[in-house]
C-alpha cells in the first residue's frame, strides 16, 4: 500500500548553489541590534489605515521595520513605540486566538504573484497567529507553520523579531541569488482601535495582495529532511479499553522549489475538539480541520468551484483511520504541480487522491485539478475535473472563471453534472468596492466524495457593495463606519424561482476599542427543493432577520460581548425565532483567563422533516453554553479546558404534510415531543520540549442522546452534563530527527 502511494509522487531533487551576498547572522531574541540589522531593508513610512486617513504616524507612535534574507530564513524586526500614556495590553493568548491586544502583523507573498500570502502575527505578550490567504479572499487560520519569534518591552514601546525559515512554504525559483517577495506590515494599538501600516492599504480590500510592497532580498539554499516519530497511549475509561499506537511524519525539502510530506499511521487525538453542532437540515455542516498534516502548506490544494471546494480534508479519515497519506508540491518556473494521496484502513475505508497543475504570471493564473475517491464498502467512487483561472484585467479589476465536471458511480448507477462560475472584483480608487458573481450547476453535479458541495441544480446571481467611511469627529463614540449591502437570486436549473435575498449591514469601530455591528436581511422565499430530501418541494414563507452585536476590549479584568438576533416569518409572530447571545471573558492575570458564552433561542414554529412527505412543527427552546479556561503558562506550555453543552426541548408537536403544491397542511400522523442533549468536554495540556518535539496529555468526555417526551429546557440542559459516551485519556509524545 505504501509503495503504491509513493509511486504517485513526482520527486524532484535539484540542488543549485550560486554566489550570494555575505551571510547575515541574526539572533532572534526580541532585541533589535543595530549591527545585526545594518544590511536589512529599513521601512519607516507607516501610515494610519484604521481609521483610514493615510496620515503618517505621530512621532510618539512611530513604527519601524527591517527585513533581510539570511541562511536560516527571512528575518524581520519591528519596533513599535507606545509611550506610558497609551495603555498597553499584555493578555496572553493561545495560538491563533483573536483578541483585542496590541500586536504587529506581517503578510508575506513568497512568490510575489498575488496568489497565496502567509500571515504572521505577534502580540505584545508574545502570542502568535499564523494563517494562509488564498486568492486574496480565503483566510485560513488552520495553517500552522514552524517559525521563530521573540519580543522585548521597555518604557518607550516594544520590539519584535521573527525568523521565517526557507522551508516554511513552497517558493518558486529558489535557485537564484535574489528573491522578489511582496510584504505588508502593520501594528495595532488596541486601546485606541488604531492601525498603522506599510503600505497604507486596507486588509479587507478585494485586491489587497496586489498592493503589497515588492522588495528584493538575498536568497539562500536550504535543503532539509525531517522524520518525526510519535507514540500514543489511549485509555478508554467508558469502555475499559487501552490502546497504543506508533507512527511517524516525514518532511523532505530537496530545495526551495519542491517539498514532500508524508504521514504513516497518523493519530490526531491531541487536536482541539470541534465545536458541537446540532443539524437537522438536509445540508451537511462544514467543519474546519486542525489536523497538522492536512493544514500544513495546504493552500495549493485549496480549489473552490461552484457550490464548494473540490478537496475537503475532513473527508479523509471520516469513515476509518488513515493508514498513510502523502503530498508533494513544487514548481518549475511559472508551472506548479501538486500530488495528494491517502489510504484509509483497508477493511472499512477508502482511497483518495488529487492531482493539480498550475501556471502563473503577473496577469493570469491557470489551474487544472483532478480528484478521485474510491470507497468500496459503500460501493461508491467519485471523480471531479476542475479548471480555475484568475485574470488581472486592470489595476482595479480582477476576474475569475471556474469550470468543473463530476462523475459519481454508486453501485450500477452513474451520475454526472457540470458547474461553471464567473466572479468579478472591482475596487476603484476611493471608499467603494464591488463584487459580482454568477454560477450555474446542473443535475448530478456532486463534489462530496472528496470535496464539499451544498447542492446541485441551481443558477445563482450575487452582487455586493462595500463603502468605507472616513473618520468621525473626535466627539463621536465611533471612529469609523463601514457599510455593506448585497443581493442574491437563486433559480433551479429549470428556471423555477427558489429564493431571493438582500441584506444591509453596518460595522462600527468604536473609539477606545471594540466594535458594534447591525444587520438586516430579507429573504423572498418561494420554495425549498431540499428540505423534503427527495419527496418534493416545500413552499416557504418570507423571512426577516435582524441582528446586532457589540464587542468591547478588556478593561481591567473583564471583557463583555453580546448579540441579539430576531427572525420573523413574513413579519408575524408565528414562526418567530429570538436568539440572545451574551458572553464575557474574565482575566485572573495576563496568562490566565476564562471565557463563557450563552446562546438562548426560542422558536415559535420549528419545522422538522419526519420522512417522506411528513413534517412536524414544534415550539422549541435551545440552550447552548460554552466555556473555556486558557492558561498560557509560558511560551512552551499551555493548559486549555473546553466545555460545551447543548439542551433542546421541542414541545407541542403539530403533525404536518405537504400537499401536491408543496404547501404544509395538517396531517393525521403521530408525532412526539422530544428532548436532545449534547456534551463536549476536553482538558488539553501541551508542553513543547524543543522545536518540533511536543508532549500532549488530553482528557476528553462527551456524548449525545435524544429522548421522547416534552421536558423543560433547563432540565434537559442540566442532564447533558451526565453524558459519558466518550471518556478517555490520551498521551502523545513526538520527537523530530533532522538531517
Amino acid at each position: 500500500m505504501y509503495t503504491r502511494l509513493l509511486r504517485m509522487v513526482v520527486g524532484v531533487s535539484v540542488w543549485s548553489a550560486g554566489t550570494v551576498a555575505a551571510a547575515v547572522s541574526i539572533t532572534i531574541d526580541g532585541r533589535i541590534d543595530a549591527a545585526e540589522w545594518a544590511s536589512a531593508r529599513h521601512i519607516t513610512d507607516f501610515r494610519r489605515t484604521e481609521p483610514m486617513t493615510r496620515e503618517s504616524a505621530p512621532a510618539e507612535l512611530a513604527t519601524e521595520a527591517w527585513i533581510v534574507g539570511t541562511p536560516a530564513g527571512i528575518a524581520v524586526a519591528i519596533r513599535a513605540l507606545q509611550p506610558p500614556g497609551v495603555p498597553r495590553t499584555r493578555q496572553r493568548t493561545q495560538r491563533d486566538a483573536d483578541a483585542v491586544v496590541d500586536r504587529v502583523n506581517l503578510f508575506v507573498d513568497f512568490n510575489g504573484d498575488g496568489r497565496t500570502g502567509y500571515n504572521f502575527v505577534v502580540n505584545s505578550a508574545n502570542g502568535i497567529i499564523d494563517a494562509a490567504l488564498q486568492n486574496e479572499v480565503a483566510y485560513n487560520k488552520d495553517w500552522d507553520g514552524e517559525w521563530q519569534h521573540a519580543i522585548s518591552e521597555d518604557a518607550a514601546g516594544y520590539q519584535v523579531e521573527l525568523l521565517l525559515p526557507w522551508s516554511i512554504a513552497p517558493m518558486k525559483g529558489s535557485g537564484s541569488d535574489q528573491r522578489e517577495i511582496a510584504v505588508y506590515f502593520d501594528r495595532v494599538i488596541a486601546a485606541r482601535n488604531e492601525r498603522y501600516a506599510f503600505p497604507a492599504v486596507l486588509l479587507d480590500e478585494p485586491r489587497v495582495m496586489q498592493r503589497f510592497e515588492r522588495i528584493s532580498i538575498d536568497q539562500f539554499q536550504d535543503a532539509s529532511f525531517l522524520v518525526t516519530p510519535y507514540v500514543v497511549a489511549l485509555a478508554d475509561l467508558a469502555g475499559d479499553v487501552q490502546d497504543q499506537k506508533i507512527g511517524a511524519d516525514l518532511f523532505w525539502k530537496p530545495n526551495g522549489d519542491h517539498q514532500l510530506a508524508a504521514t504513516l499511521n497518523p493519530d490526531f487525538g491531541q487536536v482541539e475538539s470541534d465545536e458541537l453542532v446540532v443539524n437537522f437540515s438536509a445540508q451537511e455542516t462544514f467543519l474546519t480541520d486542525k489536523r497538522p498534516f492536512f493544514t500544513e502548506n495546504q493552500s495549493y490544494f485549496d480549489v473552490n468551484m461552484p457550490a464548494g471546494p473540490i478537496f475537503y480534508t475532513r473527508r479523509v479519515g471520516a469513515q476509518a483511520d488513515v493508514d498513510a497519506a502523502v503530498k508533494a508540491y513544487g514548481s518549475f518556473g511559472e508551472y506548479g504541480y501538486g500530488v495528494f494521496a491517502a489510504e484509509e484502513d483497508t477493511e472499512a475505508g477508502g482511497s483518495f487522491s488529487m492531482l493539480r497543475a498550475t501556471r502563473s504570471n503577473e496577469t493570469a493564473h491557470l489551474g487544472l485539478s483532478h480528484t478521485h475517491a474510491d470507497q468500496p464498502l459503500r460501493g461508491r467512487s467519485g471523480d471531479v475535473l476542475a479548471f480555475d483561472s484568475r485574470y488581472r484585467l486592470s489595476d482595479t479589476m480582477t476576474a475569475q472563471l471556474h469550470l468543473a465536471r463530476s462523475e459519481v458511480k454508486h453501485g450500477a448507477n452513474t451520475a454526472d453534472g457540470g458547474g461553471r462560475r464567473v466572479m468579478l472584483d472591482h475596487d476603484p480608487i476611493g471608499p467603494w468596492s464591488f463584487f459580482y458573481l454568477t454560477a450555474i450547476t446542473g443535475r448530478g453535479y456532486d463534489l462530496n466524495d472528496l470535496g464539499f458541495s451544498g447542492r446541485d441544480n441551481f443558477r445563482n446571481f450575487y452582487a455586493s457593495a462595500t463603502y468605507r467611511g472616513s473618520e468621525r469627529p473626535p466627539s463621536s463614540l465611533v471612529l469609523t463606519h463601514q457599510y455593506f449591502a448585497d443581493l442574491q437570486h437563486y433559480l433551479d436549473d429549470d428556471g423555477r424561482h427558489l429564493f431571493s435575498a438582500t441584506s444591509v449591514s453596518r460595522d462600527s469601530q468604536l473609539r477606545g476599542g471594540g466594535q458594534l455591528s447591525l444587520a438586516y436581511r430579507f429573504e423572498d422565499n418561494t420554495r425549498d427543493d431540499r428540505f423534503m430530501r427527495s419527496f418534493g418541494d416545500l413552499r416557504t414563507q418570507n423571512r426577516h432577520v435582524l441582528s446586532a452585536s457589540v464587542q468591547r476590549p478588556r478593561v481591567g479584568t473583564a471583557k463583555f460581548g453580546r448579540s441579539l438576533e430576531l427572525v420573523a416569518q413574513d413579519g408575524v409572530l408565528e414562526g418567530a425565532v429570538v436568539t440572545l447571545k451574551p458572553g464575557m471573558t474574565y482575566a485572573f492575570s495576563d496568562a490566565l483567563n476564562v471565557d463563557a458564552a450563552l446562546a438562548l433561542s426560542h422558536y415559535d414554529d420549528w419545522l422538522l422533516w419526519q420522512g417522506g412527505r411528513e413534517l412536524a412543527g414544534f415550539d422549541a427552546d435551545w440552550i447552548d453554553f460554552s466555556a473555556n479556561l486558557n492558561w498560557i503558562i509560558d511560551t512552551r506550555s499551555e493548559l486549555r479546558v473546553k466545555l460545551q453543552s447543548i439542551g433542546i426541548s421541542a414541545r407541542d408537536a403539530r403533525p404536518l404534510q405537504t400537499d401536491p403544491d408543496g404547501v404544509a397542511v395538517a396531517s393525521t400522523a403521530t408525532v412526539d415531543d422530544f428532548a436532545l442533549q449534547n456534551l463536549g468536554f476536553q482538558i488539553r495540556y501541551r508542553q513543547q520540549l524543543r522545536s518540533g518535539a511536543d508532549l500532549y496529555l488530553v482528557y476528553s468526555r462527551g456524548g449525545a442522546t435524544t429522548e421522547l417526551g416534552g421536558q423543560a429546557v433547563t432540565d434537559v440542559f442540566g442532564e447533558a452534563f451526565a453524558l459519558r459516551d466518550v471518556d478517555q485519556v490520551l498521551f502523545k509524545l513526538s520527537w523530530p530527527f533532522a538531517r
